[in-house]
């Protein structure tokens, strides 16, 4: 079966191979262009800007002011999913799905976070084919129990154990898929040292970059000096030369764009009950020309005069 040359249509075969475990899509459809992208992306002197989408329309966003890669972060997923916090509520299948369909919906490189990575390595090794048919640019992988964050600051599996799971994400892996590993030390109580002994066991597993979470910036230099990795950092508000300084590669951004909807959406809402209208509401809500490119409208009524429906 040829991958179809439409891009839409080729997003959709791959969600739909996911959803089935793949079964529908053979691996010569694997279109490896976004991780080449994304490999090439993260070896410029520069870091990436990375900012978070939490469905569709949000990743077009992204990509329709020029960012040149995203990332579908957990805590989203389960937040736009579900309205759950990020306490490993959303299964992996889960997460393949809207990654999938977000990556099939946008031309940038799509980095996904994987949690645990479904549980035991072999799960991984699953879990890796799935983000691959996909078209996922980048997986990340952390070293935290499954059921994180809940009732403390959370339990991390031995170093053995995480680096097994790399090894079969690249096992598992049959293009350039980036394997981000993310090591929580330190967001867990424990020093910068053990953060760094744990990163040189997933660097030497096989892991392409590293997240080390909760790590202060000025510590990050040493760290990547010491895996001889790429780094990943998630960002608020730090200027882009100071990451640079810091050895840092990758910007993720991960709830911005979700945070911003719900605050404009939120103020909106609330003036809305109060006054049964809102002032200025064009000047606020995004236009029409930006919310018909969001939707493609162009592309599929040129589709429908194709197929006689105009």
């Amino acid at each position: 079966m040829n991958e179809p040359k439409n891009p839409e249509r080729r997003g959709f075969v791959k969600a739909l191979g996911v959803a089935a475990g793949g079964a529908l899509v053979p691996s010569s459809t694997r279109d490896e262009t976004a991780s080449v992208r994304m490999r090439s992306l993260v070896s410029r002197a520069a870091p990436v800007m990375c900012p978070g989408a939490y469905d569709v329309l949000s990743a077009r966003l992204i990509e329709l002011h020029g960012f040149e890669a995203m990332v579908v972060g957990g805590s989203a997923c389960s937040a736009s999913m579900y309205g759950v916090p990020d306490y490993g509520l959303v299964s992996i299948t889960e997460l393949i799905e809207l990654a999938a369909r977000i990556a099939g919906a946008v031309e940038i490189p799509v980095l996904a976070d994987a949690d645990d990575g479904g549980g035991s390595p072999l799960n991984v090794y699953r879990a890796m084919q799935g983000f691959e048919r996909a078209g996922i640019a980048a997986v990340m992988i952390e070293d935290h129990v499954q059921v994180k964050h809940v009732g403390g600051e959370g339990e991390l599996v031995p170093t053995h154990v995480m680096a097994d799971k790399v090894k079969a994400a690249v096992d598992a892996r049959r293009g350039d898929t980036i394997v981000l590993a993310r090591a929580d030390s330190v967001s867990v109580g424990e020093s910068v040292e053990a953060a760094i002994e744990r990163g040189v066991a997933y660097a030497e597993a096989g892991a392409d970059m590293l997240f080390f979470a909760g790590m202060a910036l000025e510590d990050c230099p040493r760290a990547a000096d010491a895996a001889q990795k790429p780094l990943m950092t998630t960002v608020r508000d730090t200027p882009l030369d100071i990451l640079k300084r810091q050895k840092i590669t990758l910007a993720v951004y991960a709830a911005h764009a979700l945070q911003l909807a719900l605050g404009a959406a939120d103020r909106g809402l609330a003036e809305l009950k109060r006054n049964a209208r809102i002032d200025g509401f064009r000047d606020h809500a995004i236009d029409g020309e930006t919310y018909s490119k969001l939707l493609r409208s162009d592309e599929e009524r040129t589709r429908a005069r194709k197929y006689h429906l105009t």
